[in-house]
């Protein structure tokens, strides 16, 4: 009988606390990732879009968690540091795990910059030049005569030469005399691409052009800030798994102490995915197609640890007692990211570069340390209350500058751009350290 109790009553104490764990622990916290350029896990804003678009918008926010428990934190069916009541001298195990998912979505609505030019590249610029001209066209007079453009793109056509694009557009002076136009050339697997919107009246044009092939692209836009609709749509989504394995044997005892080793295992796995897109197209305009970009991005990470600890327990009365417990360990990570971009004008081309792939592999430290206080309530059952802390860690990727795109001294009413196809950034995964508080609320019954 005493055998069949030793083995019955920890797997009894075991369900009772997962029980209490279900009703008690909260939803899940995974929440995406809150950059473009590298992953945590806050929610996405309108202030992390980059600041050549965040003048003049307005944005919103909206997202949604959901889960069976929390991924991110440790949720014991039994205090971490302390030993069950009516146990306190057999071995205990304690088990933490979580599920969860989320999703988020962010989109900001600019203008083109007040002064100077916008320019958007892919991670490599793409192969061309663009000069376009907005100076207004004046009589002899000095007189507004209206609107004026020109452009001029060259792209390579994959044969040793280039294609062109010349473009020269004017709109008088004339009251609701407004002018939409739109070229387009092929190239080695792109092309190059201008709009044109002019309002003479007030002698206003607006440009958006891009030379683009598989390799890169170049988006340049130029004109009044209110001219032009720059569009930025943020959304990303996560999935979270964690199980984790606690062992503590209480060994000896000194004074009013009890004392033993704890052993631990753990396995994480994350995945994390991102798409931004980048729309600029003429204001007002229906019959103009805009310039699209879009970068999609994924991390998968996973780690296994292990740990040895020491964890103690103390009377504090008949129905109270303190515990303290000290973890240290290593884990194992390995870490794969993705990104790829595409550039695309609706109905006139597209083109999407090859992925730029990465990987990362280390062995990081692990340091989980707490108290726990428990209550007695009968003799069946307890009610417990424990903080820690643990040193906790992230894959990230992120994005690093290696270069910029030779762009000529842009204002509002001109610019020139000329790329070879030069490597802008790269994608790094990185770990990013940290800590984080742990604190655990528990109901054990023994039946």
């Amino acid at each position: 009988m005493r055998r069949l109790e030793r083995i019955c009553h920890p797997a009894l104490f075991a369900f009772g606390g997962l029980i209490a764990l279900v009703s008690l622990a909260p939803l899940a916290q995974a929440q995406p990732p809150n950059s473009w350029g590298g992953w945590s896990l806050e929610r996405p804003h309108a202030a992390l879009v980059p600041s050549a678009l965040s003048s003049n918008f307005s944005g919103s926010v909206r997202g949604l968690d959901f889960g069976v428990a929390d991924p991110t934190s440790s949720l014991p069916l039994y205090p971490q540091g302390g030993w069950a009541p009516n146990f306190p001298s057999g071995s205990q195990l304690g088990l933490n795990f979580g599920r969860g998912s989320g999703f988020a979505e962010a989109r900001v609505v600019s203008g083109l910059p007040s002064t100077g030019t916008m320019l958007i590249t892919g991670p490599s610029a793409g192969r061309g030049q663009i000069s376009i001209d907005l100076t207004p066209s004046l009589a002899s007079s000095g007189a507004l005569a209206g609107a004026q453009a020109i452009t001029s793109l060259s792209v390579p056509d994959g044969h040793g030469g280039t294609v062109h694009i010349d473009q020269n557009s004017f709109s008088p002076a004339v009251a609701g005399n407004r002018i939409e136009t739109y070229a387009f050339s092929p190239g080695a697997g792109g092309g190059a691409y201008a709009a044109l919107s002019l309002d003479g009246a007030t002698g206003q044009a607006t440009a958006l052009a891009a030379v683009f092939d598989p390799g890169g692209f170049s988006v340049i836009g130029l004109g009044a800030p209110e001219s032009a609709r720059v569009e930025t749509r943020l959304s990303s989504h996560s999935q979270v798994r964690q199980l984790g394995v606690v062992i503590a044997s209480p060994l000896a005892r000194s004074r009013d102490w009890s004392w033993g080793p704890r052993y631990g295992f753990g396995d994480l796995s994350r995945s994390v995915g991102e798409t931004l897109t980048t729309s600029a197209t003429l204001a007002g305009s229906r019959v103009i197609p805009g310039i699209e970009s879009t970068r999609r991005t994924r991390i998968k990470e996973r780690s296994r640890s292990l740990t040895l600890g020491l964890g103690g327990q103390r009377l504090i009365s008949d129905d109270l007692s303190f515990g303290l417990y000290l973890d240290l360990g290593a884990r194992g990570i390995s870490v794969r990211g993705r990104s790829a971009e595409s550039l695309s004008i609706p109905g006139v081309a597209s083109v999407t570069g090859s992925p730029d792939r990465t990987r990362f592999s280390d062995l990081e430290p692990i340091l989980r340390a707490g108290v726990v206080f428990e209550q007695r309530l009968d003799r069946s059952s307890a009610f417990a209350l424990s903080f820690g802390v643990q040193e906790t860690g992230q894959s990230t990727l992120v994005t690093r500058f290696s270069g910029s795109v030779a762009l000529g001294a842009g204002s509002s009413s001109g610019a020139t751009l000329s790329s070879s196809g030069e490597t802008v950034r790269h994608d790094e995964l990185r770990w990013r350290h940290g800590y984080e508080g742990l604190i655990s609320l528990n109901f054990v019954h023994v039946f």
